[in-house]
Parts: structure tokens; sequence; C-alpha cells
């Protein structure tokens, strides 16, 4: 029945979000929640303070951090005066 295919099309949807890579750029003071899907992220430009589960992480350009323990509690936000550019995997 087309409600069937409705909810196994909003099920894959979300399923395949978590599979696409997803670039945003932070201004300085900028804050971000880390969407829960993605469970890894990269550096493109500038450097990050990353929060995780009360850990604090410093990330720079090209540096690639993994997520698989923060269960939806990583916080992002712009290190320095550079706008920084990063992809979520």
């Amino acid at each position: 029945s087309i409600n069937r295919f409705r909810a196994s099309n909003k099920f894959l949807n979300r399923n395949l979000k978590s599979l696409v890579p997803y670039q945003v750029t932070l201004q300085k003071s900028q804050v971000l929640r880390v969407p829960f899907e993605y469970r890894k992220l990269h550096v493109l430009s500038g450097s990050a303070w990353l929060t995780v589960a009360g850990e604090d992480i410093i990330l720079t350009s090209g540096e690639i951090a993994s997520l698989a323990s923060t269960r939806g509690l990583a916080i992002l936000s712009v290190l320095g005066n550079r706008p920084l550019t990063l992809e979520f995997l």
C-alpha cells in the first residue's frame, strides 16, 4: 500500500542521511551540536574545539575525529578568528 511505502521511504531517507557527507562552515563565536547520525568529522579548514562526552579535543585542518561514542553529546565551536569548514561523515 502507499502508506507502507511512505513509512519505509521515511525510514530509508533517515538512514541514508547518515551515509551522505554533510559540509558546514561556522564563523567565530558559532557553536553547533553535532548531529548524532554522523560518526566522524573531517576539518577541511580552520581550527575546531570539539567537546565529546566531557572531553575537549582541538582539531586543525586535515584532521578527522571519530564520534562513535558520543551518543549525540558532541558540541563543536570555532577556535580562533578564521572560519571553520568541516565535513560530517
